[in-house]
């Protein structure tokens, strides 16, 4: 299982959060800068440093919030994961150093506690790299306050911290292996839904998205429609089986030549999303049919085609009947077959090109 899948699936989940935890650390940073102005005594270098810091950190904030809603809008959820990644690893150190003043002052790792909870609730990180995270920002941390020289930590604190430590880890990995789950199954089921389940190419749910998908990015592409040659036939007198093993069969050939954006949109009717031009497209029809003859001596497996480009413009319903158009003239006019539209008005008949 990719994680990187289930990372991108739980924040496109919880980005909303996430946007929620961006905004309350700027305007906690903006109440501490106010606080510091008004009672801070900058001669001390430490006061200098914290404030410092809160300017730093309100900066990093709103950069990551205005680049994370940015790639939101534009759907490229794998650079908000990347630009959330940046952020929490900047803010996890950042409230290690922030912690480690306080506790230089006597005071207690609230703000560390506080952002690993956070960060870990969230499962930005991989449950892996998380741990790797706070396990180094700890040492940073506690770096800090035995090279200060002033400042005494006891058993008690490290074995709180430890505790803490260990339990955020652990909820980390419980919440992604949760998701990891959801992912699993909810992919196994979208999966289901997508595929034809006797040739396991796409159905014809799968192939209306994703003509509507590249309707909307106005992509060309070419569209093949593929009926086979009396079907009907070879089903009544050979039998059922041996008619789904030529649609499997057919199946195999198509996903050999075109890859992964072939369908089975209906009974023996099969369709193809190619990104080459329509008449490499014919050529490795006529090669598929050759294919189909050669290896059946007992019956002749032939398909008939018809082919279509789209230039970027026309909707998926007209490439579709436009398809189909060239698919009927090339039926109309015998066996093993394939027609290239021309326009509404212009399927040329004398142009079929013989599939044999």
């Amino acid at each position: 299982m990719d994680y990187k899948k289930v990372i991108q699936i739980n924040f496109k989940k919880h980005w909303r959060e996430y946007e929620g935890l961006l905004l309350f650390i700027a305007a906690l940073e903006i109440f501490m800068m106010c606080y510091g102005i008004i009672h801070f005594n900058f001669e001390e270098m430490r006061r200098r440093f914290y404030f410092a810091s809160y300017v730093f950190l309100l900066i990093v904030t709103l950069a990551a919030f205005f680049v994370n809603r940015l790639y939101i809008k534009k759907n490229e959820v794998k650079y908000a994961v990347i630009n959330a990644y940046i952020y929490c690893i900047i803010l996890i150190f950042w409230s290690a150093w922030i912690s480690g003043l306080d506790i230089m002052e006597g005071g207690f790792p609230f703000t560390y506690l506080t952002i690993l909870s956070a960060v870990g609730s969230l499962i930005i990180f991989h449950t892996g790299f998380y741990g790797i995270i706070t396990v180094l920002s700890t040492v940073f941390m506690i770096a800090l306050c035995v090279l200060e020289g002033n400042t005494r930590l006891y058993f008690g604190f490290y074995l709180n911290l430890a505790i803490f430590l260990a339990v955020s880890i652990l909820m980390s990995y419980r919440s992604y292996a949760a998701t990891r789950s959801e992912y699993i199954a909810n992919y196994r089921l979208e999966e289901l839904s997508e595929m034809d389940a006797l040739t396991h190419i796409g159905n014809r749910r799968f192939m209306d998205e994703y003509l509507e998908k590249l309707e909307k990015e106005q992509t060309q592409y070419t569209f093949a429609l593929l009926d086979v040659d009396n079907f009907k036939t070879i089903n009544d007198t050979l039998g059922h089986e041996t008619g789904d093993c030529c649609l499997v069969q057919i199946a195999e050939l198509l996903r050999d030549n075109f890859g992964d954006m072939v369908f089975r949109y209906g009974g023996d009717e099969f369709a193809v999303v190619s990104f080459e031009m329509p008449e490499t497209v014919l050529e490795k029809m006529i090669q598929i049919n050759r294919s189909l003859l050669k290896n059946n001596e007992k019956y002749r497996l032939q398909v008939c085609t018809g082919i279509y480009r789209q230039d970027g413009m026309q909707d998926r319903r007209t490439v579709f009947s436009s398809a189909d158009q060239a698919l009927y003239v090339a039926k109309q006019n015998g066996k093993a077959k394939g027609v290239i539209f021309e326009s509404a008005n212009d399927v040329k008949e004398p142009e079929i090109e013989k599939l044999k």
